[in-house]
């Protein structure tokens, strides 16, 4: 039997969930009523006789049944004896006993036949039972059922805060269900991947954690990815049969800084990844991602420009909210809100929610700001309107009060640290990369307060990191620990604490120096370098400056600084590797005028001389290959590279992965104007590209038949796309004089049914056409009925 205790519906779902429930069961036809306006009435029926026949309340109650009876006989007693209904109900979320539904009718003789007029909390459930229909439309109920709650805790990642149970709940408590979740549905149900796009704060992640919370309860397995898209690979080549839910968080976020200054392995692999999903059986993936970055992305990346992404895409934008979910995330924010009562009254009164749900930098995000007690414990009810709309009007500073006023030094030290690993952060692939291991932390953060006491005479409090930890959890910082490694991990709790540091930082030349000069990684002032200092805004001579002042502290310090690519648990390296791959990568971030470019040139190439490839691992491969592909012609790096071609050739190999691979050393090739294949066909070569060939040549395979699919209106249409298959496969191989040996046409063309194939792509314009027609009926809303639900829903406050 389910147990609900209906605490994740405000009191107006409590309302309409109610009559839903009573209707089926009772065949009670009863009609719900505005909010605040009931004069005693929540739902009613009208006979021909009485307006007023059955009248029901329903009560959301989660104190003391005394404090329930007080409030009916002083309040809604003298309402029922006005109007005289022939039959009262009373309906409460609250544990009701015999004694105490008798009490209730015995309040209401003469309005109530009997006990049985009372609905507690178990009888609520009952009716459920034998209703299953109503318990599946109210996915806010469902998803919170204990049961269900077990599966997704089973199926999901061990200690992540979006898969505990908490916050399982307090997300389908503050969830407002609309349009898009079904229009994502069916989108994911097609396509098998979903990408949700949206502008900050607007509802990307809520949504994808809705779906993943539906795939979790229904069985699915979860694995959840970071930037590294090769262990997303290894997991489905291990469990290919089962039923598996792939999310990718602000997967574009993460990489994009990557994705810009190297070569194209990571999109390949994102392209690459997509296309598996869609051709698997029980495999899904769901994506989410800021537009601009998205857009930046298929600007730059020939292969996200060309997959279909955009036909699977949902963005979230302000528009695909209607005026009536506006106001009811603003509601529901406010009813669950743990803040005094208070400062909830500010926002009914005079009707000053139409002031945040009108502003023209309302999100989601920026409601849960400041609905939460720990950012307005220094605002008084007073005040809170004014700190509200201040917060709507200036979205970027809601944290710079708390951060520049509310925090001690040490607290600030902490999470500037923890800013500066950034997205380069490059040891843990399988989680947020903005999420750091505790220990790394500690380190960083004792170099920056070491940095402070030398320097500007601060003066170290007791236990200052673990102190500083505690103080910031749950109000900057989240924790969890990493499955796999046991690793105790931390990051921030919001993205937007990223973007207020990214402008704190960039405007304070003073703040950005103290934190370099406090940095103890390598990955920390690569992040700083890359992030906080930009041409466009510096100009040549400064940003010339700042650059050579940047190396001289480098060269300076670099016995002091450590790497971290060595810590991968995955692929452990020698430290004496790891540190000079980081530290030549940092070098190469340096290259501007030709002065800078000779330093650093001979410092990357002291360093690749000194690192063995036979104890590298694809990290390194990656940083080397970036290093070696674009040198300054006439260099000394140039000169090391050319001198020393078969074996940086040779010996990198084994650590790239898969078809990109292939198309790293074509353009190692092409940039040094030497026969690729000619290399390829001397003694002993064949066999070590062999398998590079096969994979870009599978990759393309599978590219084809996903771009050609909706186009195949015919078996002649199918046939060209087989016979453009085996043309491009050739063209790979032939042009390096090899042949292809493993193309197994069944193997992608046996599973294709052509006939319903060839039917649903000569429907789909009509369905398309069918489609859109619907959506513009559903546009055609009116408004004027939206802002009398807003009205009415904030009409009183219980």
């Amino acid at each position: 039997m389910t147990k609900y205790d209906f605490s994740t519906l405000n009191d107006k779902e409590f309302e309409e969930f109610c009559c839903e429930l009573l209707n089926k069961h009772f065949k009670l036809e009863l009609q719900s009523f505005k909010k605040g306006k009931d004069g005693g009435i929540d739902l009613r029926y009208s006979s021909s006789k009485n307006n007023n026949s059955v009248i029901v309340q329903a009560k959301q109650y989660y104190t003391k049944f005394k404090d329930l009876f007080d409030k009916l006989k002083k309040e809604e007693l003298p309402k029922v004896q006005k109007l005289k209904p022939e039959q009262y109900w009373l309906v409460t979320s609250l544990p009701l006993s015999a004694a105490y539904k008798d009490q209730i009718a015995e309040l209401f003789e003469g309005f109530m036949p009997n006990a049985n007029f009372v609905l507690g909390r178990e009888d609520l459930n009952k009716l459920l039972n034998l209703h299953k229909s109503v318990e599946k439309n109210w996915l806010k109920l469902w998803l919170s059922n204990t049961s269900v709650l077990q599966r997704m805790l089973n199926n999901g990642v061990y200690n992540r805060s979006e898969f505990h149970q908490e916050k399982i709940i307090r997300t389908v408590k503050l969830y407002v269900k609309n349009k898009s979740l079904a229009e994502a549905g069916k989108i994911i149900k097609k396509n098998k991947f979903l990408l949700i796009t949206g502008q900050p704060g607007v509802g990307k992640t809520t949504l994808a954690n809705i779906l993943t919370y539906q795939f979790l309860a229904q069985g699915y397995q979860l694995i959840y990815i970071n930037k590294d898209i090769n262990e997303a690979e290894d997991v489905f080549e291990r469990d290919k049969d089962m039923r598996q839910l792939f999310y990718f968080d602000d997967f574009l976020g993460k990489t994009h800084l990557e994705l810009l200054n190297n070569t194209n392995s990571s999109e390949s692999s994102i392209v690459n990844f997509i296309e598996r999903i869609q051709f698997s059986r029980n495999k899904y993936l769901v994506m989410t991602t800021r537009t601009t970055i998205l857009n930046d992305a298929r600007e730059h990346f020939e292969k996200i420009r060309q997959a279909k992404i955009d036909l699977e895409k949902k963005e979230i934008r302000l528009t695909d909210y209607s005026i009536a979910d506006i106001g009811r995330i603003l509601y529901n924010h406010i009813f669950h809100a743990n803040i005094d009562r208070a400062y909830k009254e500010v926002v009914f009164k005079d009707k000053n929610y139409w002031k945040i749900i009108r502003h023209r930098n309302y999100t989601p995000r920026l409601i849960e700001f400041f609905c939460k007690s720990y950012n307005i414990s220094e605002v008084k009810p007073a005040k809170y309107l004014a700190f509200v709309l201040n917060v709507l009007e200036y979205p970027e500073e809601i944290w710079r009060h708390s951060f520049t006023k509310q925090l001690r030094a040490e607290d600030r030290f902490l999470i500037g640290s923890l800013y500066s690993f950034g997205s380069n952060f490059r040891y843990l692939t399988y989680r947020f990369d903005s999420h750091i291991r505790m220990d790394c932390l500690e380190i960083a953060f004792n170099a920056r307060i070491n940095h402070e006491i030398k320097n500007n005479g601060h003066v170290r409090s007791t236990d200052s990191f673990n102190s500083s930890l505690k103080h910031l959890l749950d109000g900057y910082l989240i924790s969890y620990v990493e499955k796999d490694t046991n690793s105790n991990l931390l990051g921030f709790i919001n993205p937007s604490i990223n973007d207020f540091l990214f402008s704190y930082y960039k405007k304070s030349k003073e703040e950005k120096w103290k934190l370099i000069h406090g940095a103890a990684y390598l990955t920390q002032l690569k992040f700083c370098y890359n992030k906080l200092f930009s041409f466009s805004e510096l100009g040549f001579d400064v940003y010339e400056k700042e650059t050579q002042t940047f190396i001289d502290h480098i060269q300076a310090n670099s016995n002091r600084f450590l790497a971290t690519i060595h810590l991968d648990e995955r692929n452990t390296i020698p430290y004496h590797e790891a540190f000079s791959c980081e530290l030549a990568e940092l070098y190469y971030e340096f290259r501007f005028t030709d002065e800078i470019n000779e330093q650093v040139n001979n410092q990357i190439t002291s360093l690749l001389k000194g690192i063995d490839l036979n104890k590298i691992n694809h990290s390194c491969y990656e940083i080397i290959m970036k290093i070696i592909t674009e040198t300054d012609e006439d260099s000394i790096l140039e000169k090391y590279v050319i001198d020393n071609w078969n074996a940086l050739v040779i010996g990198l190999w084994p650590h790239g992965s898969g078809g990109d691979k292939y198309e790293e050393y074509e353009t190692l090739f092409k940039n040094y104007k030497i026969d690729l294949a000619a290399f390829v066909n001397q003694p002993g070569h064949i066999e070590m590209f062999y398998e590079g060939l096969k994979s870009k040549a599978d990759d393309e395979t599978i590219s084809l038949i996903y771009d050609y699919e909706d186009k195949i209106k015919s078996v002649e249409k199918l046939d060209e796309l087989k016979a453009k298959v085996l043309a491009v496969r050739s063209e790979i191989f032939t042009a390096f004089h090899l042949e292809d040996k493993s193309y197994d046409e069944s193997y992608y063309f046996d599973d294709l049914e052509i006939n319903d194939l060839i039917t649903s792509n000569k429907s789909r314009k009509k369905a398309r056409v069918k489609i859109d027609k619907m959506k513009q009926n559903k546009a055609l809303e009116n408004a004027k009925n939206m802002e009398n639900f807003v009205d009415d829903l904030f009409s009183k406050i219980d």
